[in-house]
């Protein structure tokens, strides 16, 4: 004869938040299960069903847990730069897309270089304590008047820094005439 308490299989569900449940089916001897391809530094639940030749049981009870986040996988967003003085270029962007910052951004690097310089290092510029749904903006300053700078954007997380924006350039003002001419007569 069965003994009722015989189980077949496992039924393990879990979701986001908002998700929809997914599922996952062990055999009745498995004690544990791998939820594996989930989603770094997001809300999950999870419940189990035993399944057994007299049916399926009520669900566990919900367990709640949360994924360690890892570093951004997506660059800042509409990463733009416009001249404001001679010496000065105005940086602005946008955050990540939600689901690519992994974590929460903590600010964002912002990297300018000469274009024509031989070494093409980025200087790196932290911007700190941004709100996650703004963007950022930078004024960087003592720039060269006259000359095309390239910029980059990276966020960063508690985990660590992910990847570059796109670069874009802009070319910083003219220097207007510091002293009006001097000395100007009409000849007739």
């Amino acid at each position: 004869h069965h003994q009722s308490g015989e189980v077949t299989r496992f039924i393990v569900q879990y979701k986001e938040a908002e998700g929809v449940w997914q599922q996952l089916e062990l055999s009745g001897q498995l004690r544990g299960a791998l939820l594996e391809n989930l989603k770094p530094a997001t809300r999950y639940s999870v419940h189990v069903q035993a399944e057994g030749p007299a049916g399926r049981s009520k669900p566990s009870q919900d367990l709640q847990f949360k994924t360690e986040p890892q570093r951004p996988a997506g660059p800042p967003l509409n990463v733009a730069v416009r001249a404001v003085t001679s010496t000065q270029l105005l940086v602005t962007w946008a955050p990540p897309l939600p689901e690519l910052r992994h974590g929460d951004i903590q600010g964002y690097y912002v990297g300018y270089r000469e274009i024509n310089s031989p070494n093409g290092n980025y200087n790196m510029t932290a911007v700190s304590g941004v709100s996650d749904e703004g963007g950022g903006e930078l004024i960087l300053s003592g720039l060269l008047k006259f000359t095309r700078y390239s910029l980059v954007v990276q966020a960063f997380n508690q985990v660590g820094q992910g990847p570059q924006s796109e670069p874009v350039s802009a070319q910083t003002m003219e220097d207007v005439p510091s002293a009006p001419p001097e000395d100007v007569r009409c000849a007739a």
